[in-house]
C-alpha cells in the first residue's frame, strides 16, 4: 500500500496548492469535492468501517470539510487523531497561515456565500463568526500540535505557509521517502473583484442590521432581509431567516391588528 498524506490545516490556508502539488508529482491526491469526501469519511466513521473505504483509488486528501446551510463537519478537526491510529504511518501535514489573514480570505470565499452558510447554522452576525473561527483555529492548531508532540515519530509536519520557503514541504516529503518530479510549492489562489467585494460588504452590513432587529422589530427585519434578496436572490441565509420568521411575523401582525380594529373583527 503506497504512503497516505492527510493534509489537516484547515480551507483557505493554501488547500489546493498542497493538491496541485501532490497531482503535479503524479501523486493520486483527491480535493474536497464539494464535500463529498468529508461525508465519505464521516460515513465511513459512523458505520465503524475503514476510514477510506470507498477511497482505494486515492492517496492523498486534502479540504476535508462539508458544509452546508444546516451543519459543518471537518475530517481535520474531528478525525486527525483516528487517521493517525489507522494509518500510523502517514505523513500529516498542519497547513497554517496568519489567523486574520486567513480569516478575512474566507470571508471572501465564494464570494461571501461560505459567511453565509455559517450565518445559516450560527445565526451570529459577522463579528460573531469571526470569533468563533479564530477561537476554532486557534484550538485545533493547538491540539494538532500537542498531539504530535507526544508521538514524535509520527511523519508529521506543520507548514506555515506565509513564512516556509517554497521547497519546504518538498524537501519534507522527499526525506519521508516519497519521490517528487518537483519540490517548489505552487501558489493557486484566485481573489473577487472589487466591485464584488464592495457589494459584499454592503450586504454584510444589511444582514448584521437584519439579524440585530430580528428580536427588537420584526417587521424591521423581514425588510431588511428582502432588501438583502434583491440585491442577491440567492443568498442562503436571507431566505432561511425570512421563512424562520413568517409565523413570528404573522402573529405580531395580528396582534397589531387587534389592537387597532379590538372586537370590530
Amino acid at each position: 500500500m503506497k504512503t497516505k498524506i492527510f493534509q489537516i490545516g484547515f480551507n483557505k490556508c493554501g488547500t489546493l496548492s498542497i493538491h496541485d502539488f501532490l497531482v503535479e508529482n503524479g501523486i493520486r491526491s483527491v480535493h474536497y469535492l464539494k464535500g463529498e469526501l468529508a461525508n465519505k469519511i464521516f460515513d465511513n466513521h459512523k458505520n465503524g468501517i475503514d476510514l477510506l473505504s470507498g477511497l482505494d483509488e486515492f492517496d492523498a486528501f486534502s479540504d476535508m470539510e462539508s458544509l452546508t446551510s444546516d451543519k459543518f463537519q471537518y475530517v481535520a478537526n474531528d478525525l486527525f487523531k483516528e487517521l493517525h491510529q489507522a494509518y500510523p504511518n502517514a505523513i500529516f501535514i498542519l497547513n497554517t497561515r496568519n489567523v486574520e489573514s486567513w480569516i478575512h480570505s474566507r470571508l471572501k470565499h465564494g464570494g461571501g456565500t461560505y459567511l453565509d452558510r455559517y450565518r445559516c447554522i450560527l445565526d451570529k452576525p459577522k463579528a460573531g463568526i469571526i470569533d468563533f473561527w479564530r477561537s476554532q483555529y486557534e484550538a485545533h492548531v493547538d491540539n494538532v500540535k500537542g498531539y504530535f508532540m507526544q508521538h514524535p515519530d509520527a511523519h508529521f509536519i506543520h507548514l506555515a505557509l506565509d513564512k516556509c520557503e517554497p521547497d519546504e514541504l518538498g524537501l519534507f516529503l522527499s526525506g519521508a521517502g516519497i519521490k517528487l518530479k518537483t519540490l517548489t510549492l505552487p501558489h493557486t489562489h484566485k481573489s473577487p473583484s472589487k466591485q464584488n467585494l464592495q457589494k459584499k460588504q454592503h450586504l454584510n452590513a444589511l444582514l448584521d442590521a437584519a439579524w440585530y432587529f430580528k428580536k427588537i422589530d420584526i417587521e424591521l427585519s423581514r425588510a431588511l432581509f428582502s432588501n438583502v434578496l434583491k440585491i442577491d436572490p440567492n443568498n442562503i441565509y436571507a431566505k432561511k431567516m425570512l421563512a424562520d420568521t413568517r409565523q413570528s411575523f404573522i402573529r405580531q401582525s395580528m396582534k397589531k391588528i387587534k389592537t387597532i380594529f379590538g372586537d370590530k373583527l
